[in-house]
């Protein structure tokens, strides 16, 4: 997939997302450099997150907030033992994915 190509599936993604969330405004009208909040469905966990499309398109940090961690579903956790030392933790779901991912072994 050419670079071009990658942006353009990138910008589909965000206006999908824009909609999902129920908004009626034209998402390619919005100009880039806006700072105005706008709401979003992520399309991985369906939690609608706000943000600007300043920072979604240029800063490239406005993504889902559970997704990237910012965020954690509180309800939803994750009992480890850490096989070292035996303790045991009681981790939210989003932390423990993260650190899954972080020091998984290849």
């Amino acid at each position: 997939m050419s670079n071009t190509e990658n942006i353009i599936s990138k910008l589909d993604l965000f206006e999908k997302e824009y909609r999902d969330a129920g908004n009626q405004d034209n998402f390619s009208e919005i100009s880039n450099d806006s700072r105005k909040k706008l709401t979003f469905r992520c399309n991985r966990c369906k939690y609608e997150y706000e943000t600007t499309k300043f920072d979604k398109i240029i800063r490239k940090k406005g993504g889902c907030t559970y997704c990237t961690g910012q965020k954690t579903f509180p309800h939803l956790t994750v009992d480890f033992l850490f096989e070292n030392t035996n303790e045991f933790f009681r981790l939210p779901l989003a932390l423990f994915l993260f650190l899954k991912r972080t020091f998984q072994k290849n």
